[in-house]
C-alpha cells in the first residue's frame, strides 16, 4: 500500500492462491478485471481504496467468496452496485464512499445478519432493512 503504483493491477496476483490479506491502498491503479482476481479463492481482505478505479464492471468480486473486507472506497467507480454480490456471504465491511455508485443496497442483508457499508456522507450498519438506497 501507499506505492503510488500506476497503471493495471498485476495480472500476477491471482496466482497468490492462498493469499488472505491484500492491500493496495493509495496507489494508481485505474483498472481491475476478473482475470486479476480469480484464483483468490481465500481472499478475506481486500482494499482497493484510494486509487483510481474506473468502469461499471463490479459483478467480478463475487468470485470473492471468502471476502470479510471489501473497500472501494476514494476511486471513479461508477453504476449499481451488483446484486451478485450475494455470493460473498462472509461479508461484513463495505466501503463504497466517494464513487459514483446508486441503486439499492438492500439485498445486502442477506449476506449477514449484520454489515457494515460505508456510503457517500454516512455510515450506516444494514440490518434486515427491505431496501437502502445510496
Amino acid at each position: 500500500s501507499h506505492n503510488q503504483i500506476q497503471g493495471t493491477i498485476p495480472r500476477g496476483i491471482s496466482d497468490l492462491t492462498a493469499l488472505e490479506r491484500l492491500d493496495l491502498v493509495e496507489n494508481k491503479f485505474e483498472k481491475e478485471s476478473n482475470r486479476d482476481f480469480s484464483g483468490l479463492k481465500h481472499l478475506k481482505f481486500l482494499d482497493l481504496g484510494r486509487n483510481a478505479l474506473k468502469g461499471s464492471r463490479l459483478d467480478f468480486f463475487s468470485s470473492l467468496t471468502s471476502l470479510e473486507i471489501l473497500r472501494l472506497n476514494n476511486n471513479s467507480i461508477s453504476g449499481t452496485v451488483p446484486r451478485s454480490w450475494r455470493e460473498m456471504v462472509h461479508l461484513s465491511e463495505l466501503h463504497l464512499f466517494d464513487n459514483d455508485l446508486w441503486g439499492s443496497i438492500g439485498f445486502l442483508c442477506q449476506l449477514s445478519p449484520q454489515i457494515m457499508v460505508k456510503i457517500p456522507a454516512k455510515e450506516i450498519l444494514v440490518k434486515a432493512a427491505p431496501a437502502v438506497t445510496v
